[in-house]
């Protein structure tokens, strides 16, 4: 039931309607990109007012540096494959990247020429959802191309790496390696964009879904034991190669950091109740404060991120499961602890 509910929590969506608000470059500041249940995409503001809802459908939306373009994958259920779009929001123009139909999970380089991304086998869910509860994943592998169109180039040829993460100078891709043995086992490595140089960062076989610190000194990871269904948090110094457990409760997951790196958002998994929270702590594992507090059966709050100016968190929040789940995106804002509640909204990108 658990893996079911992530599945429904990455794929479907209650969807309410949203008015759409026609604007113009000169008059509008993107911060906040978001998808419904029919895969439709919308850019809003930071408190995600409806700006323009896309003449495209996709998921796994990331906007730009620059905010004028959206990078997101799209799925063909009758083909069983998945391609990359970029689409300019504003003058509807798009794109397609990839054409080998095993594309998904697109990032944007820091300085918006590259996109890096997936080329696997797998179902694209399978890779978001996959490692956490320990299946193994048999194909995959990173890939860059130019934001614009042209050839891809492979930066791995492994086919057991996925989820490319972009450090912030545009140097190197941090990203989920599986190992060959006989028991489920991930570690953490990098990969020099230009020269394809690899390097394994651990070795613990329990290290997955690495996040950059905004000053590229340091990797927050999972550190999982999915067979006991446990998971902590841990920070890698990259200079000194310490790394420092910061939870210890076997039950925080998936941290992001804060712009300035003073905080990371991460979510605390009540696993025997199906109950997921959104929590934010200090980067030492201190003065953790929760988001959201709750004790409702089969409701899950993840996916956190923050936005640029490091003021406010969203999040999406799904209830129950299959026909029944209700999903919707929140945009929290951490000073006065109110919040925003958009219907039928899950994946989501703040701009960079």
């Amino acid at each position: 039931m658990i893996k079911q509910i992530w599945v429904i929590v990455l794929c479907l969506c209650a969807f309410r309607s949203i008015q759409q608000v026609q604007v113009t470059a000169q008059e509008t500041i993107v911060d906040l990109v978001y998808v419904t249940e029919n895969s439709e995409i919308i850019v809003s503001d930071s408190f995600g007012t409806p700006l323009e809802t896309l003449n495209t459908e996709g998921l796994g939306p990331r906007l730009s540096p620059d905010g004028e373009q959206i990078a997101f994958f799209r799925t063909d259920e009758n083909t069983d494959t998945s391609n990359i779009f970029v689409m300019d929001w504003l003058n509807g123009t798009e794109i397609q990247l990839t054409s080998d139909g095993l594309s998904s999970w697109p990032r944007w380089s820091p300085d918006g020429q590259q996109i890096a991304y997936v080329n696997s086998l797998e179902d694209p869910v399978a890779l978001a959802t996959g490692l956490f509860f320990g299946e193994q994943i048999d194909s995959g592998d990173v890939y860059v191309i130019d934001s614009n169109g042209g050839i891809a180039r492979f930066l791995t040829t492994n086919q057991r790496s996925i989820l490319p993460v972009w450090s912030p100078d545009g140097t190197t891709l941090a990203y989920t390696q599986i190992n060959l043995n006989n028991t489920f086992s991930t570690d953490i490595y990098m990969v020099n964009v230009q020269t394809t140089n690899t390097e394994r960062l651990t070795t613990s076989g329990r290290a997955m879904y690495p996040m950059w610190s905004p000053d590229g000194q340091r990797i927050a990871y999972t550190y999982a034991d999915p067979v006991n269904l446990a998971w902590n948090i841990h920070v890698l110094d990259l200079q000194t190669m310490d790394d420092q457990a910061l939870t210890f409760n076997n039950s925080s997951a998936l941290a992001v950091w804060s712009p300035d790196g003073s905080r990371l958002a991460f979510i605390d998994v009540n696993i025997d109740m199906v109950i997921f929270n959104v929590a934010v702590m200090d980067n030492n594992g201190t003065a953790t404060h929760q988001i959201t507090q709750d004790d409702t059966e089969e409701t899950i709050n993840f996916l956190p991120s923050w936005s640029a100016d490091g003021t406010k968190l969203a999040y999406t929040t799904v209830e129950g499961i299959q026909d029944l789940s209700i999903f919707r995106l929140y945009v929290y804002e951490l000073e006065t602890e109110s919040r925003i509640r958009i219907d039928g909204a899950f994946m989501h990108d703040w701009l960079p």
